[in-house]
C-alpha cells in the first residue's frame, strides 16, 4: 500500500485573497471592541511580515489582547461571525476547486496557518480540511490568557507540525505537497517533497523558478 499524500495549505493570499489577522483586528475595532489607535499597528506589524522580519512575540501579544479574558464561547462566536461577514467571499474559487478535487481523489487535506486556530477554523469547515495546524490561544479556567500554547505556527514553525501530522498519517514530508504564497514560506517549500507556490511575490517567484517549483495564479 503507498504512503498517504497530505495536501498542505496556507491560508492567507493562498487559499483567501485576504489576511485574516489584519481583518480581524479591523473587524473588532468596527465592532467597538479594539481600539482605533490598533490601525496603526497593524500596519507595523503588515511590513514586518512582508519584509520577513516579524517580531512574534510583539505580534502575539497584539493580536490576542482582544482574546484576553473573555470566554471560548464569545470568541468563537465572533470568528464565525468575522468569516461570515468578510472571508467567505474572499476565497479563491480556483483554491475551492482543486481542493475539493482533491479530496475527492482520496488525498488527505490540511489547512496550516499562523494565524490562529480560533479565527482560521470556519475556513478549515467550509471547505471541508480534514485537519487543522494553528497557532493555538492558551485558555485557563474557560477564558482566553492573552498568550498562546506552545509554538508560533508561522514560517520555519510550520516544519515540526507537518511533519508530526506526517507521522501521525503514516506518511514522509518528501511524499506531500505545501501551497504557500510569501517568502516566510520558503523554509516549508524547501523541506516539502512537493513545492507549490501560489501568486507569489517577485522574491518567491524567482526562488520558485530557480528550485523548479511549480506555480499557481489564483484571482477572485
Amino acid at each position: 500500500m503507498s504512503e498517504p499524500t497530505i495536501h498542505f495549505w496556507d491560508m492567507d493570499h493562498t487559499v483567501i485573497d485576504h489576511d485574516c489577522d489584519v481583518s480581524w483586528k479591523e473587524f473588532m475595532i468596527k465592532k467597538g471592541l479594539a481600539s482605533t489607535d490598533a490601525t496603526a499597528r497593524i500596519d507595523y506589524f503588515w511590513n514586518q511580515y512582508l519584509t520577513g522580519s516579524l517580531n512574534e512575540t510583539e505580534f502575539i501579544e497584539f493580536q490576542l489582547m482582544e482574546f484576553s479574558g473573555r470566554t471560548e464561547w464569545d470568541i468563537q462566536s465572533l470568528s464565525e461571525e468575522h468569516f461570515d461577514a468578510v472571508v467567505k467571499s474572499r476565497i479563491y474559487p480556483e483554491a475551492k476547486r482543486l481542493i475539493d478535487d482533491l479530496r475527492l481523489a482520496g488525498n488527505t487535506l490540511c489547512l496550516i496557518t499562523a494565524t490562529n486556530g480560533v479565527i482560521a477554523k470556519p475556513l478549515a469547515d467550509a471547505l471541508g480540511f480534514e485537519h487543522l495546524l494553528a497557532t493555538i490561544p492558551e485558555v485557563i479556567n474557560g477564558r482566553y490568557s492573552g498568550n498562546i500554547k506552545g509554538n508560533y505556527c508561522g514560517g520555519a514553525g510550520k516544519i515540526a507540525p507537518i511533519k508530526q501530522l506526517c507521522e501521525t498519517e503514516q506518511t514522509t514530508i518528501d511524499n506531500c505537497y505545501y501551497y504557500g504564497d510569501s517568502v516566510v514560506d520558503i523554509p516549508v517549500l524547501k523541506a516539502i517533497g512537493h513545492a507549490v507556490v501560489v501568486n507569489p511575490v517577485s522574491e518567491l517567484r524567482q526562488t520558485a523558478i530557480v528550485n523548479g517549483w511549480e506555480i499557481l495564479e489564483f484571482t477572485l
